[in-house]
């Protein structure tokens, strides 16, 4: 529907349903003429479109606010993704310098706020982390990272520690953990946990946010170390493994679609 809904704000009048189709199947989408016609009708019932005569359907003004909501979503999303694909060791010290800015505060929340359950969890979250020299483990740093931001209590920082831990950049985390492990840092991180929890644990939030600083410039020193040191064949090999991720589907199908100027202004996106 978000595809059929962004391609009649395109047009400043009435459009047709095989204009549409058309226009939706030469944008990559593989999708009948019927198919078309039922998500318009969906969209008529939903009073963001209707009917004009013969001449086909335009959006109402329901209808078009919603297509310009929905094209700036899609584009927040998509440079989301574009800052959250790293592509070599500057780039990486360049999102862990972004994080450190995060993590001092939302330490220092958690040691302020934090439930009595929570931190027995986070203790347990620690201690899951022993054999952290496990490749198959790494995701146990993710887990860490970021229940310390879910016990914040902080809306704004729960938030911004989702977009920043969410489990589609997984691949993100593991380049974290491979290059500690190329630089034998790897097992570093575990003992540096259990001294960041247990200053959360003692309520000391000044010692929680030193400690949590330091440990992220140690993973940058880690970067920065193996930046000097590998061959580029070996940096280039292992950022490469990195994937870049897509948002949500209706940001992909959107900018697929809407992706120049023309468009965002025929629809009044800013």
């Amino acid at each position: 529907m978000d595809v059929v809904l962004a391609e009649m704000a395109r047009h400043d009048g009435p459009v047709g349903a095989r204009t549409l189709w058309r226009s939706v199947v030469d944008g990559g989408f593989d999708v009948s003429e019927s198919t078309i016609s039922r998500i318009l009708g969906e969209l008529d019932a939903q009073d963001l479109s209707r009917v004009v005569g013969k001449k086909g359907r335009e959006l109402t003004t329901a209808g078009r606010a919603l297509a310009s909501s929905m094209l700036t979503e899609a584009r927040r999303a998509t440079q989301l993704d574009e800052a959250l694909y790293i592509r070599d060791p500057e780039e990486l010290l360049d999102l862990l310098a972004a994080r450190r800015g995060l993590e001092r505060e939302t330490v220092r929340a958690a040691a302020l706020r934090a439930t009595e359950p929570e931190l027995v969890r986070l203790d347990q979250l620690t201690a899951a982390e022993a054999d952290v020299l496990e490749v198959d483990n790494w995701h146990d740093r993710i887990d860490f990272h970021s229940y310390i931001g879910r016990i914040s209590h902080n809306k704004q920082l729960v938030a911004l520690t989702e977009v920043a831990f969410d489990r589609r950049r997984a691949a993100l985390e593991r380049l974290i953990f491979m290059v500690g492990m190329r630089t034998g840092n790897a097992g570093i991180g575990h003992d540096e946990h259990r001294a960041i929890a247990d200053a959360v644990r003692g309520r000391d939030a000044d010692a929680a946010e030193t400690l949590m600083v330091s440990h992220i410039e140690a993973v940058m020193s880690s970067v920065s170390q193996f930046a000097r040191t590998a061959s580029p064949d070996v940096i280039e090999g292992l950022f490469r493994q990195q994937v870049p991720v897509t948002g949500a589907r209706r940001a992909l199908t959107l900018t697929t679609l809407i992706n120049n100027r023309a468009a965002a202004r025929e629809i009044g996106a800013p």
